[in-house]
């Protein structure tokens, strides 16, 4: 999955990291800044649901997909046990494989706690019995908090295109497509390490296939 949105350190390299548009976090994820459309809005989906898509602020993004070996140490430092087939997954700089929902959402308020984030500005509120399952919130205010989240499925959407209004973020050619992308014509059935395609034209990999996203 991709994160959205740092320990003291992180955040010194962040503030040159907002003026040339990425910033490092304390995993070693890449953050890259979003910038708003110009207009406040763009175009989004396909065939009949192609339509203009409000989208009035600014967001950061992993530029890549969260890996076994980062959801692993989550995982380890929570005391949680991960299940995941391996023959899909081949090696630890693979995609986190079959992480539910509310795991995610458990990853990215822990991110937040590891890189210093005051709690009232995490996204997430766990349920009455403190876990991250069913009954657990999104705060109403969570476009405005600083904390880590999953994107917006418009957020997704508007950073996969990179300015694109066709098919793919690099043009209509499908013939391209195993330059950005692992599918079922190139992939052979697995999920292979991230970031070792091409990114879109905002340096953003494995936008166009992979895994599956939250």
């Amino acid at each position: 999955e991709k994160i959205k949105e740092m320990d003291a350190a992180s955040r010194v390299a962040s503030a040159s990291g907002l003026k040339r548009g990425w910033s490092v976090n304390s995993q070693g994820q890449t953050m890259v800044l979003i910038a708003k459309p110009v207009e406040g809005m763009y175009w989004m989906g396909e065939g009949q649901q192609f339509h203009q898509q409000p989208l009035g602020h600014d967001f950061s993004i992993s530029s890549e997909d969260v890996t076994v070996e980062e959801f692993l140490q989550f995982c380890k430092e929570n005391r949680k046990e991960y299940k995941y087939q391996q023959q899909y997954a081949p090696t630890q700089d693979c995609p986190a494989i079959e992480v539910s929902w509310y795991d995610a959402a458990e990853y990215c308020s822990w991110l937040s706690k590891r890189e210093g984030i005051a709690e009232a500005q995490w996204c997430y509120e766990p349920n009455k019995e403190g876990k991250y399952a069913e009954g657990m919130k999104i705060r109403a205010d969570y476009l405005g908090l600083k904390g880590y989240r999953l994107p917006t499925e418009a957020e997704w959407e508007y950073a996969c295109r990179a300015g694109s209004t066709v098919g793919y973020s690099f043009g209509e050619p499908a013939e391209l497509l195993e330059r950005y992308g692992w599918f079922a014509g190139n992939s052979l059935s697995k999920t292979h390490p991230c970031g070792t395609l091409k990114p879109n034209d905002l340096g953003l990999f494995d936008m166009h296939g992979n895994v599956w996203q939250w």
